[in-house]
């Protein structure tokens, strides 16, 4: 079976949905695991909603994706305002301090403020999930789907699937795996659990909800708690894997923009991503590279494994949701890298 593994990477999953349009039209996968931007990636691949793929990530800069919390706001007017008083006339003065005290007033009790467990407000998030998500879709869809989650409460990794009624045998053992905690979608949760997985801690508020047959706990990024999305896959029963990085090869470092706190929380959970998954592939081709070797040169490898990725870094950040032309032009350039994909070997 074929499976899809699609990582985090904050504005650039435009790249990796134009990788997956491109993927899409040559062959069909039995299986997409997803992570952060990549659950929700996954999740239209799942429903069979390529087009709507694409008319997600041409239309998002619209959305005003990164829209920060009204706490958060008041204070960057705060610091302008503080940071004007200096060069302000006497009267103008007056004036600066009077607003400076108004937000002080405005931003409530310390605690509450000290309270505060996410600086982007969820709303628009959670909005697109609504537009774009179809449990019934799913349902009848031949595609198994993971989505990956960290569970704060109990500090563990977990996964969320649904599989097709005609893999039952699959998913039991999936499900029953040793060591791992996984849990079933339903449509009171396939919401939840996509949006879970793209709770980048520290940005966005925890997700609390009761996955089936368990009770509510805060749910953060997948990739938090050192997730291996091409075990996901495997585990899934996937013999053939084709993983989408965003990055070019280590070879060729990109540059990131770090100029404020949001920037640098966004980029470096974006690094850490993407390490994570190269150390996961370079994993399972060192378990292909053993497999060869204690059964012999006459059989075949386990699992094959391919990967698409930029040759060159995009010219897109983290945050980038609101820079249309560069998320059309990533897209495009996703569209193009993903006619080539290429196998996966580790020496």
């Amino acid at each position: 079976m074929r499976a899809l593994v699609l990582s985090g990477g904050g504005a650039r999953g435009a790249y990796e949905a134009g990788v997956v349009t491109s993927l899409c039209k040559a062959k069909q996968f039995d299986i997409v695991c997803g992570t952060s931007i990549g659950a929700i990636n996954a999740s239209l691949v799942a429903q069979g909603d390529i087009d709507a793929l694409g008319r997600l990530w041409h239309g998002i800069a619209a959305r005003d994706i990164i829209r920060y919390i009204p706490q958060v706001d008041i204070l960057k007017n705060m610091v302008a305002i503080a940071g004007a008083v200096g060069a302000d006339n006497a009267f103008k003065k007056i004036g600066d301090l009077l607003h400076l005290w108004h937000d002080y007033r405005a931003l409530g009790a310390p605690a509450n403020l000290m309270g505060l467990r996410g600086a982007v407000s969820s709303d628009p998030v959670i909005q697109i999930l609504q537009d774009c998500l179809d449990w019934q879709k799913l349902q009848a869809s031949p595609t198994t789907l993971v989505v990956t989650g960290t569970n704060l409460t109990r500090g563990t990794t977990e996964g969320f699937f649904r599989f097709h009624t005609s893999r039952a045998a699959i998913e039991a053992t999936f499900a029953d795996k040793a060591g791992a905690t996984r849990f079933p979608l339903a449509a009171e949760t396939y919401n939840s659990a996509v949006r879970a997985s793209a709770a980048i801690p520290g940005a966005f508020t925890p997700v609390n909800f009761a996955p089936a047959g368990s009770i509510a706990f805060d749910y953060v990024d997948g990739g938090v708690a050192n997730n291996t999305p091409i075990g996901l896959a495997v585990d899934a029963g996937a013999t053939d894997v084709t993983v989408v990085f965003m990055d070019p090869s280590d070879d060729k470092p990109r540059q990131q923009s770090a100029n404020n706190l949001a920037q640098i929380a966004f980029a470096s959970y974006d690094v850490m991503q993407q390490k994570i998954l190269e150390d996961d592939l370079k994993l399972a081709c060192t378990v292909n590279d053993l497999d060869a070797t204690t059964r012999g040169a006459k059989h075949k490898i386990v699992i094959d494994l391919w990967s698409v990725r930029p040759k060159e870094p995009l010219g897109l950040s983290v945050l980038g949701f609101n820079e249309q032309a560069a998320l059309d032009a990533a897209f495009a350039q996703g569209l193009q890298d993903g006619q080539s994909p290429q196998r996966v070997t580790f020496p």
